[in-house]
């Protein structure tokens, strides 16, 4: 019932933390941004558009090109050296970051499932076919995902 309680309340700290940071980045970024955009609200001669008010609107317009800005720093050899160093050095000790990552990736349509393995897990007197999602143990343990019907997509363990 511990071992319940500590993974449940875990796993809802790293379902939760993207949150966290997006909202602070958020907090920290919106500020700056809207005084940027208050001299260039100053010289549009009308005060909204489309329901809009223009600060708020520019804002977001400001917002959206950070982000595609950022995206495309986050194509660069740089950045995947940077990312790769540090999901290895730090992300890749955190138990079921792997899992995460591979669900993330899943979700958004960028899985790359050539690094799913399949493998044959007994259970009791069953075998099953599952795929490897992480080593524990430095490999004496392994993390399968077990397809389950009638939606795979959501397995058991």
């Amino acid at each position: 019932m511990i071992r319940f309680i500590r993974t449940t309340i875990v796993g809802g700290i790293l379902f939760l933390v993207p949150f966290g940071v997006l909202i602070f980045v958020l907090g920290q970024v919106l500020p700056v941004a809207q005084k940027i955009v208050q001299p260039l609200a100053a010289l549009i001669p009308f005060s909204s558009f489309i329901g809009l008010n223009i600060p708020v609107l520019l804002t977001g317009l400001l917002m959206l090109l950070i982000c595609f800005v950022t995206g495309l720093f986050a194509r660069t050899t740089l950045a995947t050296r940077l990312v790769g160093g540090l999901e290895k050095s730090v992300l890749s000790n955190i138990p079921g970051y792997d899992l995460l990552k591979q669900m993330s990736a899943d979700i958004a349509g960028s899985a790359d499932t050539s690094q799913q393995q399949v493998v044959i897990v007994r259970l009791d007197d069953a075998i099953q076919v599952g795929l490897k999602i992480e080593d524990i143990d430095d490999g004496k343990r392994l993390a399968v995902f077990i397809p389950d019907a009638p939606i795979p997509h959501t397995g058991g363990w």
